[in-house]
């Protein structure tokens, strides 16, 4: 009830970079009380990406990708390939998403030297809780480490 003031805080991100336009919600747990809004005051730090959009977000093709509901977590699986000319290391983080579209999860698991070509399948897992809703759609992002 009312508002709560927090002074200094940090916490480590699992998706530390966004696409061009893209927002994500923010979750805070303080006391085992669970807020899925707030304020912040300037100024918020950030880090400069200088790097090319197409070297952050690789090119790669997604298919056979499927959302199961396992027991007691949500399991994202699928086959990646490669379609650059190089060898790509990094993440795929999957966005999990409500039936009203709203985020509710964010998952990731690395991959390394995928190389041109090369099919290699994934999974992400979203342990099942019922703080921010059931997954009903998701949407799979690689973000390369180069």
């Amino acid at each position: 009830k009312g508002d709560v003031k927090i002074r200094d805080s940090y916490a480590d991100l699992k998706l530390k970079i966004l696409k061009p336009n893209q927002t994500i919600p923010i979750w805070i747990n303080i006391y085992d009380t669970n807020y899925t809004s707030f304020k912040v005051k300037e100024p918020i730090y950030t880090t400069p990406i200088r790097k090319p959009e197409a070297q952050i977000f690789p090119h790669l093709e997604f298919s056979q990708t499927e959302m199961k509901a396992k027991s007691g977590f949500y399991a994202v699986s699928g086959i990646v390939e490669n379609s650059n000319d190089e060898k790509i290391s990094g993440s795929f983080f999957v966005i999990f998403y409500d039936e009203k579209s709203e985020i509710v999860g964010i998952e990731s698991t690395s991959f390394a030297n995928l190389a041109k070509g090369e099919k290699t399948k994934f999974e992400v897992q979203e342990y099942e809780t019922d703080m921010f809703g059931k997954p009903k759609t998701f949407e799979v992002i690689a973000i390369s480490n180069r």
